[in-house]
């Protein structure tokens, strides 16, 4: 995707900040008891969707921004569906954020009331990658933390590992979808999510993650 595409705009919709808390520092408090579900946090760019200029026929379109063309990804819907009904659902994409609202519009019918935030690239930290010579955006989960959740009960779900570095033990890495065709990571990530909110875990940071779809 082009820079221009991850340039921030003036939005549609206004970016949502986290739903309010009854109470703070809840890494303190022990969350079965307050009955509160768990947080998913989902990245959107590859791990939702696919946004290219070229025209891929066997995939359905979600929307188009500029010169792109956003593809979802295959069982996107039953995939939100599933999730929604045992979490709460975020999406902190490091995608600029008049694009990112477009395909959230798309994606889920009232994101004010679906989901608990939408974070963009805004809310991202910028690292330098020695690698690539380049700049990358990662996402710090201190500030989800600092916004009243407890990370013990958080999940981020991301394609580029090096994006949530700091935050391994909440992370699941999915593979990065640009096009495949009978793709069915969404279906296979449901189950295991579905298999690993009926567990239990108190923290979900202790529990081996990164072979989670062998």
């Amino acid at each position: 995707m082009s820079e221009r595409t991850k340039t921030d705009q003036t939005p549609r919709l206004r970016e949502m900040g986290p739903a309010p808390r009854l109470l703070d520092g809840l890494d303190n408090v022990n969350l079965p008891s307050l009955q509160v579900d768990p947080l998913l946090i989902l990245d959107m760019d590859e791990t939702l969707v696919y946004a290219t200029t070229r025209e891929i026929p066997h995939l359905n379109v979600l929307t188009r921004f500029e010169e792109y063309t956003v593809y979802e990804r295959p069982h996107l819907s039953e995939f939100i569906a599933s999730v929604r009904e045992q979490y709460r659902v975020a999406i902190w994409t490091a995608a600029g954020r008049d694009y990112a609202q477009a395909v959230i519009e798309s994606v889920f019918q009232n994101p004010s009331q679906d989901l608990d935030f939408f974070w963009t690239s805004e809310r991202c930290t910028t690292k330098w990658d020695y690698d690539s010579g380049e700049f990358y955006n990662r996402k710090n989960l201190g500030k989800v933390r600092r916004s009243g959740e407890d990370l013990r009960q958080v999940l981020i779900v991301e394609d580029t590992p090096k994006n949530v570095a700091d935050h391994y033990g909440n992370a699941i890495y999915i593979s990065p979808f640009e096009g495949q065709e009978n793709d069915r990571e969404l279906l296979k990530l449901a189950a295991f999510l579905g298999q690993f909110r009926q567990e239990g875990h108190e923290d979900f940071r202790r529990i081996e993650k990164r072979w989670w779809s062998e």
